[in-house]
């Protein structure tokens, strides 16, 4: 490791790589917000990529509470096993190729079973059972009484005999796990490879391990050991969207049973989950079967701080302990002073017009109100009043508008942890090269060109990664090609309101109430789970129901000359107009200037004109 990459407060590790007390000394408690992970009960938690659903699911693991809480393995409020399945056994394409014929339900839970079992005994293997004087003999006896006979049942003909010979439960658990991986690899050379091999009928002979008798009372036994906490089981399954569909329908299945007293199934997807259905045709319901959590919901004011107070946190405790900078996160990247009072200026000046005009023309007389309601007239309006002095003043299209700032990149950072990190060690990184390696703050220049280079790079260079990151068919590459249109599209219409004399002008977002094609819901859904949207809801323009509002990632607002600050307004659109801006984006953007030259001339005569 370089001697940057040493200091860098910033640098990204995966979960799975971060030592137990690493993870401790950096990580920031958001259970208080999200209390219904760590709580029993099955839970769904969605979020894009880098939202800190894998860091959730380290701090949960055994090691972690053991410290965090300061008990015994035995007192733990619940034991929890990480479950992943991108990159793992569960992916093997060839799985898919099970079909009803073939018995793909029973076939594909009996090698989810297995895996869920790997991760279990893999689990218990690496537990310490130092101060359990019964541990070993209460793991030898369930490897001769149960697991045995477990197998038998299942259909498993490999001679199993009863051992005595174990000298730790380590030991016994460690061959429990090398056991399942054995069924497993048995089962994909002899049948699933073999399915991609032949085309004609294959008989499957070999054991058939399934839920309710073989994992479940597997697990109902095991919490009965002396060192095991009298609390369920967390099975924490990461990336749950990876499952094909009948795997997917097996997991709702095994939610379905309400077994939370035993095993509780926390599932973290990237806000693709295939289907709410189980193999029985059923569907499974929040809050009576699951919660649900989205990381992304952060567009009421108490999300908002709630964020902005968990990064802060985050930041100071990374330049704290690994960095051994004592400084708040506004300090370390300081905003631009000059702009913020120039700002502040524009503010002043609306918010007196607009208290000389209210004064005039409102029926209130109430000071308090007159001040407040200037107040977010100015707020609404300053930054944007800002941008297009720079355009007249010749400073390049408003190019030399600053977004540093800690506040700025939490917000450009749109509720994706990984999105501040990522571009917070890039800046660290420009600031070591440049600085003699001394960082104590990161500079303006080094902030603004790294934000500019990262936006730039979030929708294309990034964008083309996560499409190489797919097994893409051409239905589907023509679909991220559409998800590329739109995206620009909607920026380029949104970057034109805020740069117009319109009322409503700072916007983010669009929303829609017809519904769309099933082409364009597979775009924008493919967009959400890119985390370049975020999926939300809103009042329909009638008040008698909830229209679908999508949010462009605050990442893209340097790429479109917007402010990430905030917005006040939504675009309401046709659906027909959505599909117009993935599909032919010059005639969008022609029809956003005729609706917003259009918006201009039916605008009130008296309203306020601004002059600087």
């Amino acid at each position: 490791m370089s001697t940057v990459e040493a200091k860098n407060p910033f640098q990204y590790q995966t979960p799975d790589s971060i030592k137990t007390d690493d993870a401790l000394s950096i990580f920031v408690d958001v259970f208080k917000d999200f209390y219904h992970v760590i709580n029993i009960g099955n839970t769904f938690i969605h979020g894009p990529r880098g939202s800190g659903k894998s860091m959730m699911f380290r701090i949960m693991r055994p090691d972690c509470q053991k410290k965090k809480l300061e008990k015994h393995l035995h007192e733990l409020p619940f034991y929890a096993i990480h479950v992943p399945v991108k990159e793992t056994s569960l992916r093997i394409s060839d799985i898919d190729k099970l079909e009803k014929n073939y018995g793909a339900n029973y076939l594909n839970e009996h090698f989810m079973i297995l895996y869920f079992s790997i991760c279990l005994f893999d689990a218990l293997a690496k537990e310490d059972f130092t101060n359990y004087e019964k541990s070993k003999d209460e793991a030898v006896n369930f490897y001769n009484k149960v697991f045995i006979s477990k197998l038998k049942l299942a259909g498993w003909k490999e001679n199993l005999e009863v051992r005595n010979d174990f000298n730790t439960a380590n030991e016994v658990f460690t061959e429990i796990r090398e056991i399942c991986s054995a069924i497993q690899s048995y089962f994909t050379r002899n049948f699933v490879i073999k399915i991609s091999l032949n085309p004609e009928m294959i008989t499957y002979e070999g054991a058939l391990c399934l839920y309710s008798d073989f994992l479940l009372p597997i697990i109902r036994t095991i919490r009965e050991f002396e060192f095991m906490p009298k609390a369920p089981m967390y099975f924490m399954v990461d990336d749950a969207d990876e499952l094909n569909l009948t795997q997917t329908q097996i997991l709702n299945s095994w939610v379905s049973f309400r077994s939370t007293n035993d095993i509780s199934y926390k599932v973290s997807t990237q806000l693709n989950y295939k289907t709410y259905f189980a193999t029985t045709g059923s569907k499974i319901d929040s809050p009576h079967d699951y919660f649900e959590i989205d990381l992304t919901e952060v567009y009421t004011s108490d999300k908002k701080e709630k964020y902005n107070r968990n990064v802060k946190e985050i930041i100071e405790k990374r330049l704290d302990v690994i960095g051994n900078i004592k400084i708040t996160a506004e300090e370390y990247f300081p905003k631009d002073e000059k702009q913020f009072i120039a700002i502040e200026e524009i503010r002043k000046k609306l918010s007196e017009k607009k208290i000389e005009e209210l004064a005039l023309t409102s029926q209130s007389k109430d000071q308090t109100y007159l001040e407040k309601a200037a107040y977010d007239y100015a707020y609404r309006y300053a930054t944007s009043e800002y941008m297009k002095i720079l355009e007249k003043t010749g400073e390049g299209h408003g190019h030399n508008y600053s977004y540093a700032g800690f506040n700025s990149l939490v917000h450009l950072s749109s509720n994706i942890i990984r999105n501040f990190l990522d571009l917070a060690s890039k800046m660290y990184i420009s600031a070591f090269n440049s600085i003699n390696n001394d960082v104590k703050y990161i500079p303006l220049k080094i902030q603004n060109n790294e934000i500019e280079t990262y936006s730039d790079w979030f929708l294309d260079s990034n964008f083309e990664t996560i499409k190489d990151d797919q097994k893409l068919n051409k239905e589907e590459l023509d679909q991220y090609n559409k998800l590329h249109n739109l995206i620009d599209s909607m920026g380029q219409a949104f970057s034109r309101f805020f740069k117009s004399d319109l009322s409503e002008r700072k916007m983010f977002s669009f929303y829609f109430e017809d519904e769309p094609s099933k082409e364009l819901h597979e775009v924008l859904k493919k967009g959400v789970s890119s985390g370049y949207f975020h999926r939300s809801a809103k009042s329909n323009k009638t008040g008698t129901g909830r229209a679908k509002l999508y949010v462009l990632n605050r990442m893209l607002a340097p790429l479109y000359r917007l402010d990430p600050a905030s917005f006040s307004g939504y675009l309401f659109l046709r659906a027909d107009k959505i599909e117009m801006a993935m599909n032919n984006p010059k005639d969008f953007i022609k029809y956003i200037e005729e609706r917003i030259k259009k918006g201009n001339k039916e605008q009130d005569e008296s309203q306020l004109k601004f002059e600087f």
